[in-house]
């Protein structure tokens, strides 16, 4: 199974002082319609039968999933598992702990492992368009990067993360990093 990340466009605000439902910025549409629009890098999805495309349901990931959906001609729905997680500040905006950070990533990676595990048997190629730190949860979890090494991890507006999914004997997901951040 591939599943393709798709970070969502520019919002025009700081990731760390984005507001929890940011629209994308007139200018991060245009990008995302142009960039989609080029469609080098996931072009083999508009010609699989078993695409799925899900999205998180915070405005700037719908708004990109609708101009995903609309290019590759692929059905749209939606799953709040896809989306962001604060793993920068408390509610008081004091930094928190490499300790909570985790704790935080874990909960988050217990539901992305049940969104892989069903559509897994599906044999369908998954495009979620979700934010940056759920890309990140993939890449620690599924991809088996630490912590510092994804916190280091640049992942642009509307770039592309694909995974190759794997399940082993016992049940276990496991992934093979194709590449990450990749333009269009």
């Amino acid at each position: 199974m591939t599943i393709y990340l798709v970070r969502h466009g520019d919002t025009g605000v700081n990731e760390q002082q984005q507001q929890a439902d940011t629209p994308l910025s007139p200018k991060g549409e245009a990008v995302v319609r142009a960039t989609v629009s080029l469609r080098t890098n996931m072009n083999a999805i508009g010609r699989r039968t078993k695409s799925t495309l899900l999205s998180s349901t915070l405005v700037r990931a719908r708004q990109t999933a609708h101009i995903i959906a609309d290019e590759f001609e692929i059905p749209l729905q939606f799953d709040p598992r896809l989306n962001e997680i604060d793993i920068w500040l408390h509610g008081n905006d004091q930094e928190i702990t490499q300790e909570e950070i985790m704790a935080k990533v874990t909960v988050t990676s217990d539901k992305l492992t049940s969104l892989v595990t069903e559509y897994f048997s599906k044999d369908t190629t998954l495009v979620l368009v979700t934010h940056g730190n759920i890309i990140r949860t993939f890449l620690m979890f599924v991809g088996g990067m630490s912590l510092s090494q994804v916190l280091a991890t640049e992942i642009p507006h509307i770039s592309v993360t694909s995974l190759s999914i794997i399940k082993s004997p016992s049940g276990e997901i496991g992934a093979t990093i194709q590449k990450i951040a990749a333009s269009w």
